[in-house]
């Protein structure tokens, strides 16, 4: 192989940038198919461009550089091959990050027409949105659902009133930690007793109240 091939390799049973040493090239270079040699300094530009590409849209780029040089072999095609008129890396039904087992390398007409099925699928998903939407707003389905609300609200208002009740009665009569005591003053300190002993303390200068 001349040396300006260099540069040059290929993907088989091998690593990128492994050297095979039985393929009788003094470079490191490795044979792709008969006739198909890969450019990895160009492919490797071309792997960047749609990394960023993809990353701009907002889509996941998953794709390691070996594995879109696999997917190129696995296509039968080189980097020479990649171009908006051409071939194009396309995601399966044109969904989900660019990942090895989600794309491939396919004809600009194949992923175009794959992108309009996958378009038609969400035009048809949008417009049934629109039509539940429309049919919700029907003036007969609002009141349904206003009933429907006034209903809940109704069942939860009484839940709650029988919740309180409820608590209510757990903090009445000898539940209650302050059942059975009362406050008392001598206008300087407050104190807290048990209101049978009431009337002791009213004889002791206090009076029945608290000063806050």
């Amino acid at each position: 192989m001349p040396t300006e091939q260099v540069g040059y390799a290929l993907l088989l049973h091998s690593s990128i940038n492994e050297f095979d040493s039985h393929s009788g090239y003094q470079t490191a270079s490795l044979v792709l198919t008969a006739n198909v040699m890969i450019d990895l300094k160009k492919t490797k530009t071309k792997f960047n461009n749609k990394k960023h590409h993809a990353i701009a849209l907002g889509i996941g780029f998953e794709l390691s550089f070996d594995e879109y040089v696999q997917l190129l072999v696995e296509a039968n095609i080189t980097e020479q091959d990649i171009h908006q008129t051409k071939y194009n890396l396309a995601r399966y039904n044109d969904e989900g990050p660019y990942k090895y087992g989600n794309c491939r390398f396919i004809l600009q007409a194949e992923n175009i027409a794959e992108r309009k099925t996958s378009e038609k699928m969400r035009e048809s998903s949008r417009k049934n949105s629109k039509k539940m939407i429309e049919i919700g707003n029907k003036p007969e389905n609002l009141q349904k659902r206003k009933e429907g609300q006034e209903r809940y609200w109704s069942i939860l208002r009484e839940r709650t009133a029988k919740k309180r009740e409820l608590m209510h009665k757990s903090y009445t009569g000898p539940r209650n930690s302050q059942f059975g005591t009362c406050w008392v003053t001598n206008n300087q300190e407050n104190k807290k007793i048990r209101k049978e002993d009431l009337e002791q303390w009213l004889n002791n200068g206090y009076r029945k109240g608290r000063v806050l």
